[in-house]
């Protein structure tokens, strides 16, 4: 009568946070194709722009699966902290490709190259995790692993950060990278975050 679904399909909201884990593996593989091959530049934005808008629609459609959902399978805060945090990942990686081409960045560092590998391996390791969440599975070797990632990623962000300030380093580059390096590393972090929730929503109902 008013809409409201008072006994949901239970998969919809975890075939939801599967989508959006698809599209974060998708908008990672599209940033290391951007940075192991710094061509046709313009294009590879717009791929990645597109990831992002498409990943931003997924979320949509959790806010109005929960808005429309009376009872869901479990805590209605959790799914929507663990949508919001998934599309955050999107939004870093998206903004730190449009970094790169808005700064016409001209060589890529292999700091650069590293970290967009980082965050594409443990953004795999994510989509990997969250199928847990239908049968409350334990997660924690890929937590674990996962969060291998993240120590890679921060020890990586150090060398990275750190060379920016070598002798003859030109002042512009150092923003410019700064800015780079740290969205590439909130997405690290991010999908850390991510598999937190995930571990702890798991220990909470399982």
């Amino acid at each position: 009568m008013f809409g409201i679904k008072l006994n949901p399909r239970n998969d919809v909201f975890f075939s939801i946070l599967e989508q959006q884990c698809a599209q974060t593996v998708e908008a990672a593989r599209l940033l290391c194709d951007m940075v192991n091959d710094f061509t046709n530049v313009d294009e590879k934005l717009q791929l990645l722009v597109e990831a992002e808008k498409k990943a931003d629609n997924i979320n949509h459609e959790m806010v109005q699966q929960l808005n429309k959902t009376f009872v869901t399978p479990i805590d209605r805060e959790d799914l929507h902290n663990l949508a919001y945090a998934i599309d955050d990942i999107v939004d870093n990686i998206e903004a730190a490709g449009t970094m790169m081409v808005l700064c016409k960045v001209k060589v890529i560092t292999p700091y650069a190259r590293k970290m967009a590998n980082i965050v594409l391996e443990a953004s795999a390791k994510l989509n990997t995790l969250i199928p847990n969440l239908r049968s409350m599975r334990d997660a924690r070797q890929q937590y674990i692993a996962i969060h291998t990632l993240e120590n890679e990623g921060d020890e990586l962000w150090q060398q990275a950060f750190a060379s920016l300030f070598e002798d003859g380093s030109n002042p512009l580059d150092v923003i410019k990278w700064k800015e780079i390096y740290e969205l590439m590393e909130e997405s690290i972090d991010t999908i850390e975050r991510v598999a937190e929730i995930v571990e702890e929503i798991i220990q909470k109902n399982g």
